[in-house]
């Protein structure tokens, strides 16, 4: 499980670039961060930045609907204020 996190840990700038990238182009899947579900919350907050407001709504109700961390969901209702 460590290498797993330190392995995730050294791609994410790369992720987190190719996500941007993959939203301006407007290609792949419709939820705005891939393996959202794989990413801490300092990740997650980190990729908020240059989501619209509708994609930051999709990602408060999926948060809502399954972690529910509290400190992601204040993070996206900063960004929606």
């Amino acid at each position: 499980m460590r290498a797993r996190k330190e392995a995730v840990g050294r791609a994410d700038p790369v992720i987190a670039q190719a996500d941007r990238a993959r939203r301006v182009a407007g290609l792949g899947p419709s939820f705005p961060i891939i393996g959202y579900d794989e990413l801490t919350v300092a990740q997650v907050q980190g990729r908020l930045n240059g989501l619209s407001p509708a994609e930051l709504r999709k990602v408060r109700d999926y948060e809502r609907r399954h972690a529910n961390r509290k400190t992601v969901l204040n993070a996206i209702g900063e960004k929606l204020a």
